[in-house]
């Protein structure tokens, strides 16, 4: 690992470091969790406004999304939630910093990770906070039908932009909301670089709690990208990019990439519909 790789990397552990301590104390006044804040990338100012986000910020937000599960939302819970639900709001209108350093391509692009690891942090916390899943099931919904959307209206105008972006952050949000509530809870611990089993063994295992009409939206929105015209094209216009890309800029996600985003949009719908509760 390079020095710039050691630097990021006990920059995140110490971060999560100071989570866990924060999470622990009683009266925690706010001023002490904007320590953690301090770290995130600011939101911006307006609707039309866009937010920065690069792997630095992306290393505050996991802190700060560890503080809020292992906290419980106890502590300033309902500001420390608000901010995270916006971030995810702002993905769409969000300025990426990619970093080109080889140890950054093995992690895969920030667009992917980023998106991957907040919609874990707001996954977990909607598993483990009952009258906040409703909201976020929603908010991570509404997100992910964006960028399908723009997936299907702008491959052949702006190609490059939905390669590089608009289809990691569909992978990034399907691989955040799948598999059992086991997986992302051990998946979230991974991110937040904690070793072994939580605390009590876990507890019992809590799965996603969806509204029938959440299920229906889901459905239709996967039918609608997998059996799109631009998924059948989204391989060889990625290949494309890819051969007119300049040494070390090549794109990720090239081959076989029609079959990834099906594969990964079905999975998710399939256990969504297998392993959620359904809200009477």
């Amino acid at each position: 690992m390079s020095w710039f790789g050691n630097i990021r990397t006990f920059h995140a552990s110490a971060l999560n470091l100071l989570a866990g301590s924060l999470a622990k104390c009683p009266d925690l006044p706010w001023e002490k969790v904007q320590r953690l804040v301090a770290h995130c990338p600011p939101l911006p100012d307006s609707s039309s406004s866009s937010v920065v986000l690069h792997d630095r910020g992306l290393s505050g937000v996991v802190a700060l999304g560890l503080f809020a599960v292992e906290s419980e939302l106890a502590h300033h819970g309902v500001k420390v939630l608000h901010y995270l639900l916006q971030l995810l709001e702002s993905l769409p209108r969000a300025s990426w910093v990619q970093n080109t350093l080889a140890s950054a391509k093995r992690e895969g692009v920030i667009v992917e990770q980023f998106c991957y690891k907040l919609g874990l942090i707001l996954s977990q916390i909607a598993a483990t906070n009952p009258s906040h899943s409703s909201k976020i099931v929603k908010a991570l919904l509404d997100v992910l039908q964006w960028f399908c959307d723009q997936f299907i209206k702008s491959l052949s105008t702006t190609p490059e932009e939905v390669c590089y972006e608009t289809v990691p952050a569909i992978l990034g949000l399907a691989r955040a909301m799948k598999g059992t509530a086991e997986c992302r809870a051990k998946a979230f611990r991974e991110i937040c670089g904690l070793e072994g089993e939580p605390e009590g063994g876990g507890g019992e295992e809590i799965s996603f709690t969806f509204d029938t009409g959440d299920i229906i939206k889901l459905k239709n929105m996967v039918l609608r990208v997998t059996g799109s015209q631009q998924l059948k094209h989204l391989t060889s216009t990625a290949e494309g990019l890819h051969e007119g890309a300049g040494q070390g800029a090549g794109l990720p996600y090239r081959s076989s990439l029609s079959q990834v985003l099906h594969c990964s949009l079905v999975t998710l719908l399939r256990d969504i519909v297998t392993s959620c509760t359904l809200r009477e």
